[in-house]
C-alpha cells in the first residue's frame, strides 16, 4: 500500500506559508498573530506532512500589533537564520520590510533594528535568493501608483549583506491583464482602480530564473499562482525595466487555481525539495469551503523545461513527498553509529541528534549500508571544531576507486579529489566564502550521474569532475579532525538536462543519438526501433522526461523495460493533425493491454511535453503534462528507464529516474 495524505495538511490558519530545510528537518513560518503575544506563526516536520505546532517567533516592535506582521521568509546563512518580514505600523498603511535574527530556525528571533525598504511607501513579502555565484538578492512585492494598472507588482534589489539592500530595485513584474484587478476605486489607495501581483518565490533551472508569483484577489475565480522566466536577476534599468516574460497566463493564472469549493484562491507558494531531494513540492495557502482560514497544503511539482507542471488543487489522496532510501538524523543516542552503517575508521559515538567522529590514526570513515550505484544523491550536514583538518563525504567503490568531497579547513576551500584504479585524479576546487565558520552547521550535497561527480556546500560553492569509477558506496569521512554530522539522506537518483556535465551512462540501440542545445536527439525519421537505456534496473521508481516529436510517421516516448522479462510498459506519443494521442501499451505481454487518451493541455510552448511513470505498489502509474491518465500492471521484479521512437525522430529532456520504496 502506497502512504498517502490529504490537503490541507493543517486545518488551522497559516496564511503565506515558508518551509525551510535544515538538517534533515523542514521548518514553516506563517503570517499574522500567532495566539501567544508573539507574531508570526512557525511548525516543524520531518516529513512536510506530519507538522508540530510551536507558535510565535517574534515580540511585536512598539507601535505594531501581532496579527500585521506579514509573509515571512527565512535565510540560513554561516550560522544564523535571518527573517524577513513586512509590518505596519498602526494608523499607518505603511507596510516595510525588516529583518531579525536567531541562532536555531525555532527562534526566538529578534528583530536587528533595521528598515530594509525605507524609501518604499508599501513593500511586503520579501523572498531572499541565492544565485549560483553565491550572490544574495531579495525580490519584494511594491506598489506603482502611474501608468497602466496601478498597482502593487514585483521587484528586485542586490543584497549587500544580510541587512543591507543596495537601494537600487529593478522592476521585475508589474500588473498586465485585467484578472489581475483587486479592487476598482480602491479607497485604501487613493481611488485608484488597483491591481495586484505579490508573493515572488524564485528558483533556478537551465540556465534561467523562473519566478512564481500570485496574482488577483482570491475571491476571483482567475485567482492563483503564474510563472515568470529571465535569462537574467538584474540588468541596469531600475523600476523602468521590461516585464520578466510571461507566457500563457493572461486570462487567468496557469500554474495553481481555484478548484472546487475545497481549495479556494490558492496563492503565496515556496517550492521546497521533498525528503529524497530529488522532487520538488509547492507548498502554498487556501482557504477551506467554508472560507475561515487560509490553511496550508502540499502539492507535487515537476518541469517541463523551464514551466511548472502540476495538478489542479484537490483533496483526494496523494502519495506522500517520497523518503530517501536511507535516512539517519541520529536521534537515538550510543557509542556507535547503528546497523545502516559501516563503521571503517576512527571513534563514532550519536549524541545529541548527530553522529560525533573522533579521528583515529588514519582518521574517520562510514560507509551507509547501501549498496553500491553510479548513480547516487547524498546530502550531509556537517560541522567541527576550528582547526586544521578536513571532512566531508565519501563515494567509494574499493581503496583504489574512490571520490572525496572535503571541506578543507586547511586549503579554505570545498575541494573534490580521488583515486581511480591508476593513481591519484587530478583535483577541482572552489574558496570557501570569506568568514566561513566551521564550528556552525553547513549543507553539503554530493551527486553521482555516471561518472559525472558534483559536489555543493550550503548552495554556494560548487565543484566537479569526471571519473570512470565502478558502483560506489556513500559515506562520511574525516582527516585530522573531530567531526558531526546530522541530517543524512541518501537516494539513487540521476536527471539529464544535457546542458554540459551530465548526460553520460546511456546505452544506445538503433537510430541516430547525439546530446546538443540541452537535450538528446534521435535524428533518423526511418529507424524502425531506436532505445536509449540507462540506469540500474529499480524494484519502485519515478521516471519522467520531457519529449518533443519531430518529423516521421510514427511514434515516440518512453518505456520501463522490465528485469528478466520480455515486457515492457510503454507511453508513446503520437500526433494526430492537431492533436496528440498518448498511447499506455504493455508490450509483450501473453494479455496485452493498452489504453488510448488525448494529451492534456501543453505547458510548454516549444513543443515538448512531459511524461512521468511511478512504479509502485504494483501498477505502474502514468502522467502527461502533469495528469494522471491511466495505468499499466507492473511486471517484473525490477524495471529500467529507456527512451524509444518507431520511425520518428524525437527530442528528449529532463530525464529522471528516483528510487522509490517497494510497497
Amino acid at each position: 500500500m502506497v502512504p498517502t495524505y490529504t490537503n490541507p495538511v493543517v486545518a488551522r490558519s497559516f496564511p503565506d506559508p515558508f518551509v525551510l530545510k535544515f538538517n534533515g528537518f523542514y521548518y514553516a513560518y506563517g503570517t499574522g498573530d500567532a495566539g501567544d503575544g508573539r507574531a508570526l506563526k512557525l511548525m516543524s516536520s520531518p516529513d512536510l506532512i506530519h507538522w508540530e505546532w510551536h507558535g510565535g517567533i517574534l515580540a511585536p516592535l512598539p507601535n505594531t500589533v501581532a496579527e500585521d506582521y506579514w509573509a515571512p521568509e527565512v535565510a540560513y546563512y554561516n550560522g544564523t537564520f535571518y527573517l524577513y518580514y513586512a509590518v505596519t505600523p498602526q494608523g499607518t498603511i505603511a507596510h516595510h520590510l525588516r529583518v531579525a535574527t536567531a541562532d536555531h530556525p525555532l527562534g526566538p528571533f529578534q528583530d536587528a533594528g533595521v528598515d530594509l525598504t525605507p524609501r518604499e511607501l508599501f513593500a511586503i513579502d520579501a523572498h531572499p535568493f541565492q544565485d549560483e555565484d553565491g550572490a544574495w538578492y531579495l525580490f519584494y512585492a511594491r506598489d506603482w501608483l502611474t501608468g497602466p494598472r496601478a498597482g502593487t507588482g514585483l521587484a528586485v534589489d542586490r543584497m549587500l549583506d544580510f541587512k543591507r539592500l543596495a537601494g537600487q530595485p529593478e522592476r521585475v513584474l508589474r500588473p498586465f491583464a485585467e484578472w489581475q484587478v483587486f479592487e476598482y476605486q480602491r479607497s485604501e489607495k487613493w481611488g485608484l482602480d488597483w491591481y495586484t501581483v505579490e508573493a515572488p518565490f524564485v528558483v533556478q533551472r537551465r540556465g534561467a530564473y523562473i519566478c512564481f508569483y500570485s496574482g488577483g484577489r482570491w475571491e476571483n475565480p482567475a485567482y492563483g499562482v503564474g510563472s515568470l522566466t529571465s535569462p537574467q536577476i538584474i540588468g541596469r534599468d531600475g523600476l523602468d525595466a521590461p516585464d520578466w516574460e510571461h507566457r500563457g497566463d493572461e486570462q487567468g493564472a496557469t500554474v495553481l487555481r481555484t478548484s472546487g469549493e475545497w481549495a479556494i484562491g490558492p496563492g503565496h507558494n515556496c517550492v521546497v525539495r521533498a525528503p529524497n531531494n530529488a522532487h520538488d513540492y509547492l507548498i502554498y495557502h487556501a482557504w477551506d469551503a467554508t472560507q475561515s482560514a487560509r490553511m496550508p497544503r502540499v502539492k507535487r511539482l515537476e518541469w517541463n523545461l523551464v514551466s511548472p507542471v502540476c495538478e489542479e488543487p484537490t483533496v483526494e489522496p496523494q502519495p506522500v513527498p517520497p523518503p530517501p532510501a536511507l535516512m539517519d538524523r541520529f536521534e537515538e543516542e550510543g557509542p556507535a553509529l547503528g546497523e545502516e552503517w559501516e563503521q571503517r575508521e576512527g571513534l563514532w559515538q550519536r549524541e545529541g541528534g548527530a553522529a560525533h567522529a573522533a579521528p583515529g590514526v588514519s582518521g574517520c570513515l562510514a560507509l551507509a549500508a547501501y549498496p553500491p550505484s553510479r548513480y547516487l544523491l547524498f546530502e550531509v550536514n556537517l560541522c567541527a571544531p576550528p582547526a586544521k583538518g578536513r571532512l566531508g563525504a565519501l563515494m567509494e567503490a574499493d581503496a583504489a576507486h574512490a571520490i572525496y568531497a572535503w571541506v578543507d579547513l586547511a586549503r579554505r576551500e570545498l575541494r573534490l579529489e580521488g583515486r581511480a584504479g591508476n593513481g591519484p585524479l587530478k583535483a577541482a576546487a572552489a574558496p570557501l566564502p570569506p568568514g566561513f565558520r566551521p564550528d556552525v552547521w553547513h549543507r553539503l550535497l554530493l551527486w553521482r550521474n555516471a561518472a559525472a561527480f558534483v559536489a555543493q556546500l550550503d548552495g554556494f560553492p560548487r565543484v566537479s569532475l569526471h571519473a570512470a569509477l565502478p558502483p560506489t558506496r556513500a559515506g562520511l569521512i574525516a582527516e585530522e579532525q573531530a567531526a558531526s554530522f546530522t541530517g543524512v539522506a541518501l537516494t539513487p537518483h540521476f536527471r539529464d538536462e544535457f546542458l554540459g556535465g551530465d548526460g553520460g551512462g546511456w546505452e544506445y540501440r538503433g537510430g541516430h543519438w547525439e546530446m546538443a542545445d540541452g537535450w538528446l536527439s534521435q535524428a533518423d525519421a526511418t529507424a524502425e526501433h531506436a532505445r536509449a537505456e540507462k540506469g540500474e534496473p529499480l524494484a519502485a521508481l519515478d521516471a519522467s522526461v520531457s519529449v518533443r516529436p519531430g518529423p516521421g510517421e510514427g511514434r515516440c516516448g518512453i518505456l520501463l523495460a522490465h528485469e528478466r522479462q520480455p515486457t515492457a510498459s510503454a507511453v508513446w506519443l503520437a500526433p494526430n493533425g492537431a492533436a496528440l494521442n498518448v498511447d499506455l501499451v504493455l508490450l509483450g505481454a501473453e494479455e496485452p493491454h493498452a489504453e488510448r487518451v488525448l494529451a492534456p493541455k501543453l505547458t510548454e510552448p516549444h513543443g515538448f511535453h512531459h511524461i512521468r511513470i511511478v512504479r509502485q505498489g504494483g501498477r505502474d502509474m502514468v502522467y502527461a503534462n502533469g495528469r494522471e491518465v491511466g495505468s499499466l500492471p507492473s511486471r517484473g521484479a525490477a524495471a529500467r528507464l529507456a527512451l524509444v521512437t518507431e520511425r520518428r525522430a524525437a527530442d528528449f529532456t529532463g530525464a529522471s529516474v528516483t528510487w522509490l520504496p517497494p510497497r
